[in-house]
């Protein structure tokens, strides 16, 4: 059975908090995970990791230390990044985006079990923002749709799937064969998943993202796809 391997480094002023989110994602399998108060010039050789995800929580106004993170971010510019922050911008994330390196944004008051969903998401390369900090973090199934990496027209079937229609009705509606949209259908299902339209139901009404039969507007406002070159491994 594959399982997905990365490590992570959680870089947080306050040692309780830091302490909190290390041994929240160290509970899962697969996960490497370290945590440390500052970037230091030196950290990689101190904590023998060279993490795929940076995890930095600001949490204070620590000038000192926060121009010290800028002035090393280009030492982690490779990792997947993830900002939690009650604040937009700020001089490391103005850095990180001269360095080119993947940024995700999420409020502080996420959840840790989000959280570990969001750094799992950007270990595979996505780019995740939530643009509201006041919102709830998104739902389980919400991560689990918007990470599927679904094109454009799986998200047409998807929307197809979320009216009840049928492989008749949507073979219609796309002038196509039904076997095709069968195949479509069972494609789709699979990306999510999950093993019959049911389910798939469920996931996509828990979710939340289609009202009235529209498109709904979620605090994620940007997700975008991982590059075919990411630095995670697969092993068996």
């Amino acid at each position: 059975m594959k399982h997905t391997v990365y490590s992570v480094l959680v870089l947080c002023r306050e040692t309780l908090l830091r302490e909190a989110i290390t041994d929240s994602l160290a509970g899962h399998d697969g996960v490497t995970v370290a945590g440390s108060m500052y970037l230091s010039a030196n950290l990689g050789d101190e904590l023998n990791i060279d993490p795929d995800v940076v995890v930095y929580v600001d949490t204070s106004s620590d000038q000192r230390n926060l121009e010290r993170d800028v002035a090393n971010a280009h030492l982690l510019k490779t990792a997947r990044w993830i900002v939690l922050s009650d604040q937009s911008g700020g001089t490391l994330v103005s850095r990180l985006r001269e360095l080119r390196a993947g940024i995700s944004f999420a409020p502080l008051s996420i959840t840790r079990h989000a959280l570990s969903h969001l750094v799992a998401l950007s270990a595979c390369g996505h780019e995740v923002r939530l643009d509201d900090c006041r919102e709830h973090a998104p739902s389980d199934e919400r991560i689990q749709i918007m990470g599927a990496g679904l094109a454009p027209s799986q998200w047409k079937l998807l929307h197809h799937l979320a009216l009840g229609l049928s492989n008749k009705e949507i073979a219609r509606k796309e002038s196509a064969t039904v076997n095709a949209v069968k195949v479509r259908v069972r494609t789709l299902l699979n990306r999510l998943n999950v093993t019959n339209r049911t389910q798939a139901a469920v996931l996509i009404a828990r979710a939340g993202l289609f009202e009235q039969g529209n498109l709904r507007r979620t605090n994620v406002v940007e997700l975008r796809r991982p590059s075919p070159e990411h630095r995670v491994a697969s092993v068996q």
